[in-house]
C-alpha cells in the first residue's frame, strides 16, 4: 500500500481536483490470494481487495471511485471470465457490517477486456442475479462494442434501468 507512488499521486490530484476518478484494477495478485481461487475459495482475495479500499481512505483519505473487480485482460477475447469469484465478491461487500457508508458508492467494473465487451455482456445477460451488481462494462484499445453489449444494453432500457457506463 505504501510502497508504490501511485495512491499518493491518487491522493495529490484529488487534493486539487476531488472530481478526478480513482479506480484500482488487478493486473495481477499476491500468491496468497490466487492460490485459492483456483478451487473457488475467494476469501483471501476478497479480504487483499477489501483491505485495499479500507487503506487508500485510511492513509490517503480518499474514497475509491470504481473498483474493477476482474484482472485487466483476464478475457482477452477468449470467453473466459471470473463468474463464481464476480458473484462472491458482490454479494459479500454488501454483507460487511459498514457497507452503506463505506463500499456503496463504490461502482463496480467488470472484464476491463482487451477489445472485448461481448465475454462480459454475455455473461450478464445469462446470469441476471448479477446485472445489477456490475455497474461498468469496460474495454480499451477499441471503439466499438459488441452485439452482445447491444443485447444487454437494450435489455436495460426496456426495463427501465440504467443503461451500464462503457
Amino acid at each position: 500500500m505504501l510502497r508504490g507512488a501511485g495512491f499518493q499521486f491518487a491522493a495529490d490530484a484529488k487534493s486539487i481536483n476531488p472530481d478526478i476518478m480513482v479506480e484500482i484494477l488487478r493486473w495481477g495478485e499476491p500468491r496468497f490470494s490466487w492460490s485459492g481461487a483456483a478451487s473457488n475459495q475467494y476469501e483471501n482475495r476478497y479480504q487483499w481487495y477489501k483491505q485495499t479500499i479500507d487503506a487508500v481512505y485510511k492513509e490517503y483519505d480518499f474514497k475509491l471511485d470504481y473498483v474493477g473487480i476482474s484482472q485487466n485482460e483476464s478475457a482477452q477475447n477468449n470467453g473466459k471470465n471470473e463468474l463464481e469469484w464476480l458473484k462472491y465478491f458482490t454479494s459479500k461487500i454488501k454483507t460487511e457490517p459498514n457497507s452503506d457508508a463505506d463500499y456503496k458508492h463504490i461502482k463496480l467494473v467488470d472484464a476491463d477486456g482487451y477489445r472485448d465487451t461481448a465475454t462480459i455482456s454475455k455473461t450478464l445477460l445469462q446470469n441476471p442475479d448479477l446485472i445489477d451488481e456490475i455497474d461498468v462494462v469496460s474495454s480499451h484499445y477499441g471503439l466499438t462494442g459488441s452485439n452482445e453489449l447491444t443485447q444487454l444494453q437494450n435489455k436495460l432500457i426496456a426495463e427501465g434501468k440504467q443503461p451500464k457506463e462503457v
